[in-house]
């Protein structure tokens, strides 16, 4: 049976929220604000028509799942496109409300940090390394959570570790495309399900997903592994017009003593109709521009990540919250 946070919408803003709440990193000298773009449209734009979730699909999300189901495509959209804690579009809708706020805020005074040289950093995210400037750090509220951003060139770079996961983004205007951006976004899922929405950490959703989209081009590729994702890991990718997934769906045994995930299965489609078939020659395994990501020890599906629930597992990348502040060069916001 598929469980659910009943909290999760609250849990899951703060989350992503965080990932991508403030970006813009120049110096605002007309008080015009930071005008960070918003992270939806492009990846919306980017999306298969097809993977769109509809209502249809309330009542397959609303029915118990037993056992190891074979690579459906109607469980990529429930999983990842429809209401749930890794729903993609509402996920990046929260952020938006995030980047309204920080412009608001960079209209209503100054943050020196904004106009510092933006300070290198390397972190490893699900088992490969990534560079990433930051110019400033935010504590949240209550101390539970902060931020690290910062720009460097045209790019945005960002970092959030509060709630139930940790986030990287780099968000980018395309060059001679008008309103068009890049996104690329590392997101981890379920660090603080226990106590506060299982008593085991793989009682609810628990795992990565990685993403990466062009609004100009429509292309969008996502690779996750997980435990309640539906799959201990899946790719799927579309140039457009055709959509690609290639999945091992399963997940961690209720005993959690093991994992328990099915042969790997793949599906290609048109984007716009997931009802028809499509040709994916062109976007098949070999054209594969994200390191396709499985569960260790579960299958050979992907290259394997260990999730386990401990605090070094690799949903647990980047810096501490305490960590956010010691990065010599980063300045508070």
């Amino acid at each position: 049976m598929r469980k659910h946070w009943s909290d999760f919408c609250v849990i899951s803003v703060s989350v992503v929220n965080s990932v991508f709440m403030a970006a813009s990193c120049g110096k605002n000298t007309s008080n015009s604000g930071a005008g960070i773009p918003l992270v939806e449209p492009p990846v919306t734009k980017a999306t298969p028509a097809g993977l769109v979730s509809s209502a249809a699909l309330l009542q397959f999300l609303s029915e118990d799942k037993i056992g190891i189901l074979s690579l459906d495509i109607s469980e990529v959209k429930s999983r990842f496109f429809s209401a749930g804690p890794t729903e993609i579009k509402n996920l990046l809708k929260s952020i938006d409300s995030r980047v309204d706020e920080i412009n608001t805020r960079s209209k209503e005074s100054t943050h020196d940090c904004l106009s510092t040289t933006p300070v290198e950093q390397t972190y490893t995210v699900f088992g490969q390394s990534q560079t990433v400037y930051f110019q400033c750090y935010d504590i949240f509220g209550d101390g539970s959570g902060g931020m690290l951003f910062g720009k460097k060139g045209d790019s945005w770079y960002l970092y959030t570790n509060v709630g139930q996961g940790r986030g990287l983004a780099v968000v980018a205007p395309i060059s001679g495309s008008s309103g068009d951006y890049t996104v690329e976004s590392w997101i981890s899922v379920g660090q603080e399900n226990t106590p506060s929405c299982s008593s085991t950490w793989y009682g609810c959703s628990y795992g990565v997903i990685h993403l990466k989209a062009n609004s100009a081009t429509k292309a969008i590729e996502m690779t996750v592994a997980g435990t309640g994702f539906g799959y201990c890991g899946a790719h799927l990718k579309s140039e457009g017009t055709n959509l690609y997934v290639k999945g091992s769906s399963g997940g961690m045994n209720i005993d959690g003593t093991s994992w328990n995930c099915s042969t790997t299965d793949t599906v290609c489609t048109l984007s716009s109709s997931t009802a028809i078939s499509g040709s994916c020659t062109a976007i098949g395994d070999s054209s594969f521009e994200l390191q396709t990501l499985g569960v260790t020890g579960s299958s050979t599906f992907g290259t394997g990540i260990t999730l386990d629930g401990s605090a070094t597992d690799s949903l647990h990348f980047g810096p501490s919250v305490s960590g956010l502040s010691a990065i010599i060069g980063v300045t508070k916001f």
